[in-house]
């Protein structure tokens, strides 16, 4: 059951605050600081500004004070009424325009042990400290949570379509590129008839949700919606109680999941040595010309079938590696099928930590893996000597993330990246009544 609710918005006031496309950033855990500076410069009322401050302890009260200013002039206004809004991208992977449609909604946070929602990946104590003190500063959820959710007798699907036959209340187009990890085309409806509201809260009773990216600000919220109890017990349903969320359909056909590829460095030499000759009981080893178009051989990878990788090596050694039988079977049969399916599994527990002695810390620690969602990043540091290997990974694929949490399992962090990120600043959700 995914209980979602409508909420009064903030939406940036253009004739304020200037045209949207200056304003919007990605979420803040994919945005470094040279990123962070470049969003700046686009608009001096860009919403990383808030989403991710820099400086010491105090800048989560500057942000909170920045927040309040761009409300008390204006640049930001909220809704008249509670809504959802409808979110369309339109964007270009591997060569074809796709379109993502998702729901902006808040949505009731629950614990985990609830199933209300269910997680795929474990998460770290840093990142929810920083989000959990700029949420207490701004009383505000300023980037959603990104969730699947399953619609399987389409009653999601047939109101959603619904709405994209009006015209949006807000269109964004970027330039390829203009804002890292986002979708070209963005369309917004803002969803407030009475009856369509209803019926979208009544559709989603019936609906499971996942969590695709967000496990940190997930938490986060619950944690936050804790403390506002407490300080608050004559409000049993707080604003505290709900999370901003983006909410897609786990069969859309524009939900991409892009692989994140291992990185080596530090290795024991006489590992690495033996490491092809070890391979050959795990895999079957096919030479690859070392200058094929990265997007020849990553086909190439995908179509040789699950657990296929690619092993890039010192100088101009490049490998197919397609496993000799089924993976999952020589992986811990403690854990779910889900979860021995994946690749990155094979890859971790048959090799990083077997062959090339790397436990569970060491494949943790940046000085033995490093990560990259770009093949052709993975393949220059090793042919300059930055790196010892790489192992370049076919993308999970939505439906194994959804089979692993509903095995109540968890994968290895890095496993996953949704694209494109839904944006930053296209509505943020105040807690006011």
């Amino acid at each position: 059951m995914v209980a979602v609710r409508p909420f009064r918005g903030l939406r940036f006031n253009e004739p304020k605050s200037g045209h949207a496309a200056g304003l919007l950033a990605p979420p803040y855990d994919v945005v470094s600081s040279e990123e962070r500076s470049a969003l700046v410069r686009r608009g001096a009322y860009n919403v990383i500004q808030v989403e991710l401050p820099v400086g010491g302890d105090e800048r989560y009260a500057q942000a909170a004070a920045l927040l309040a200013s761009w409300r008390r002039d204006g640049i930001l206004t909220q809704e008249a009424s509670p809504a959802f809004y409808l979110l369309e991208e339109r964007f270009t992977l591997d060569g074809q325009e796709r379109r993502r449609l998702g729901l902006l909604a808040t949505v009731v946070v629950e614990p985990w042990s609830t199933g209300a929602v269910l997680p795929h990946e474990r998460t770290l104590p840093g990142p929810k400290v920083d989000r959990l003190r700029l949420l207490q500063a701004t009383r505000t959820n300023v980037s959603p949570i990104f969730l699947m959710y399953d619609d399987p007798a389409r009653h999601i699907s047939a109101l959603l379509s619904q709405v994209t036959a009006q015209e949006p209340a807000i269109i964004v187009q970027l330039q390829p590129g203009e804002i890292l990890h986002a979708a070209a085309m963005h369309r917004l409806w803002v969803i407030t008839e009475p009856a369509l509201v209803a019926a979208i809260i009544g559709a989603f009773v019936h609906s499971q949700a996942y969590m695709a990216d967000g496990h940190h600000r997930y938490e986060t919220a619950l944690a936050y919606r804790q403390e506002q109890r407490a300080a608050h017990p004559d409000q049993p349903d707080g604003p505290w109680d709900a999370a901003l969320m983006f909410l897609v359909d786990v069969d859309d056909p524009g939900l991409a999941v892009l692989p994140i590829h291992r990185v080596l460095h530090n290795l024991d030499g006489e590992r690495l040595t033996r490491l092809p000759e070890a391979l050959q009981a795990l895999y079957r080893l096919e030479p690859v010309a070392p200058d094929l178009p990265i997007a020849r051989l990553t086909r190439l990878q995908r179509d040789a079938g699950a657990g296929a990788m690619v092993l890039v090596g010192p100088g101009q050694h490049v490998m197919l590696a397609i496993p000799r039988g089924q993976p999952a079977d020589r992986l811990p049969s403690d854990r779910s099928q889900a979860w021995r399916d994946l690749d990155v599994n094979a890859l971790h527990d048959l090799v990083l930590r077997p062959l090339l002695g790397l436990g569970e810390a060491g494949i943790r620690s940046e000085r033995f893996v490093t990560y990259t969602r770009d093949a052709g990043a993975a393949f220059g540091a090793v042919r300059s000597g930055e790196a010892q290997l790489a192992f370049l990974l076919n993308p999970t694929r939505p439906e194994q993330v959804c089979a692993v949490a509903r095995a109540h399992d968890r994968m290895p962090q890095k496993s996953t990246f949704y694209y494109p990120k839904p944006l930053t600043g296209l509505v943020l959700y105040p807690h006011d009544r």
